[in-house]
């Protein structure tokens, strides 16, 4: 055995969500997966609040002969930084994460870490603390005579049953929101020209058997949980799929079931999957739109038509569904008037959230390459990934058909029509309850000083409970906030 004893490092999501306090899931495979084969592991998570210095004491009381540190392209930076200060002779650093995949042998040249892996990481994890020879192990990166090696790219694991899922045994698990992630597949067949999938997950679409997740539901139901969030890329790309879990989880008798879906293509949704998933607890969906016309779902790459897309809209409100459209603007071509039409279907209809992102371009995206062939960045690379993220309203390029002036206009812009959706949302939950008060009740509510008491409040153990309570009286989900 090269390894025995692992200690992982979560770095924060500074930018993205400062406040996430969910369970990591990428760290939660690999640590089951090395605790099923006798290695023990611990997880050190930033977003506690923990300091190099902490991390360093962690460190040294844990005595780990690897340390594995988990790198986002976002703010890399702030990762590297970490890994240079706790550098030491005592034990070897592998990185991991989106990052690895998307510029792989270029993170060995730009920190001091000994190995990285990219793209999936159990097998190659596994077999890199047991000892396979360095260059035997697939999806490996490491360092051999002052040279740099990048081994070729394993195939997709195809079987990921073969994975048990996660138990967060290595995790401080009681410092978590308990509302449990699960992931049923991987990859994405589609070819949208912002993502990454195709150097991160890849493109073949790979699944987990609904008796298998139905397993991972029922360990948590026994375990006194209820509340799940589904974050596949792709969760009803197979319809007959996800009728077949829910009918497996309607069987179980499980009920009481809160559960969360982001990952949901348009096209792949009818009445009968969603009447499905509505019957046994699925309460919240989100669909990537992306833009508001035929026009620009063509340039993007997205293979639906809007009529698709508002066929899927009206069917899930029907079914009173909450709702949350998710919004790019400025992409390639795209024109001010394009952007009024993604604005003027958010508010078509009575969803409960929306969110407009300002497109960081990552290397590996048509995007990207595309931009930079046409030499439209306003920031470099390093710039920008650092010092910004998706929910800033400072451009990172300009086309000929948005300057970066328009592009900051409309950015702001959408900030508001956020609000706007998110106040009829809760005036539309409070109605009931409050009757004519419900409109100016929710602009209380939006009011800028009463979401920071708010979310201030949700952070206190007192506080969720309130918030618990506020939200099964009013059906109101303040998380939005």
């Amino acid at each position: 055995m090269r390894f025995k004893k692992v200690a992982f490092i979560v770095p924060p999501f500074d930018g993205q969500n400062q406040d996430n306090r969910g369970l990591y899931l990428g760290v939660g495979y690999i640590s089951q997966y090395l605790i099923d084969n006798d290695i023990e592991n611990k997880v050190i998570d930033t977003r506690f609040g923990y300091t190099v210095q902490d991390i360093k004491k962690k460190l040294a009381d844990y005595k780990p002969d690897l340390v594995a540190v988990v790198v986002f392209t976002n703010e890399y930076q702030k990762t590297y930084d970490v890994v240079k200060a706790i550098k030491n002779k005592n034990y070897k650093i592998v990185l991991g994460g989106y990052h690895v995949s998307t510029i792989k042998s270029k993170i060995l040249e730009e920190t001091d870490a000994d190995f990285a892996i990219k793209v999936e990481g159990e097998d190659a994890m596994l077999e890199l603390c047991k000892g396979e020879p360095f260059e035997k192990i697939l999806n490996l990166l490491y360092r051999k005579d002052g040279k740099i090696i990048e081994n070729p790219t394993r195939p997709p694991v195809t079987d990921l049953d073969k994975f048990n899922f996660p138990r967060y045994e290595s995790f401080e698990f009681e410092k978590y929101d308990h509302l449990i992630p699960i992931c049923t597949s991987r990859g994405c067949p589609f070819l949208c020209t912002f993502c990454t999938v195709e150097t991160t997950t890849g493109r073949q679409f790979r699944v987990r058997s609904p008796e298998n997740v139905l397993a991972e539901i029922k360990m948590w139901y026994n375990k006194g949980y209820r509340e799940f969030c589904f974050v596949d890329d792709n969760f009803t790309l197979l319809k007959e799929r996800a009728i077949e879990l829910c009918k497996l989880i309607k069987k179980s008798k499980l009920t009481g079931l809160k559960m969360r879906c982001a990952g949901i293509r348009a096209d792949r949704v009818d009445r009968e999957v969603l009447t499905y998933m509505r019957n046994v607890g699925f309460d919240q969906l989100g669909v990537g739109v992306e833009v508001g016309n035929d026009k620009m779902l063509k340039i993007i790459k997205k293979g639906e038509t809007l009529a698709q897309i508002e066929k899927a809209i009206k069917e899930i409100v029907r079914l009173k569904f909450d709702l949350q459209l998710y919004f790019v603007i400025g992409n390639q071509y795209e024109t001010k008037e394009d952007v009024e039409d993604s604005f003027k279907l958010a508010l078509k209809y009575p969803i409960s959230d929306a969110h407009f992102y300002n497109p960081l371009p990552f290397p590996g995206s048509e995007l990207y390459n595309w931009v930079s062939k046409n030499g439209y960045f306003v920031e470099d690379f390093k710039t920008y990934i650092n010092e910004h993220c998706n929910f800033s309203v400072k451009p990172v390029f300009a086309t000929p058909e948005l300057s970066v002036k328009e592009r900051v206009r409309l950015l702001k812009k959408s900030k508001g029509v956020e609000k706007t959706i998110l106040r009829r949302y809760i005036a539309r939950k409070m109605e009931p309850s409050f009757k004519m008060f419900a409109t100016p009740l929710s602009f209380i509510v939006m009011f800028s000083p009463m979401r920071w008491s708010i979310n201030t409040f949700f952070k206190h153990p007192v506080g969720k409970l309130a918030i618990k309570t506020f939200i099964k009286m009013f059906k109101v989900d303040v998380h939005y906030l």
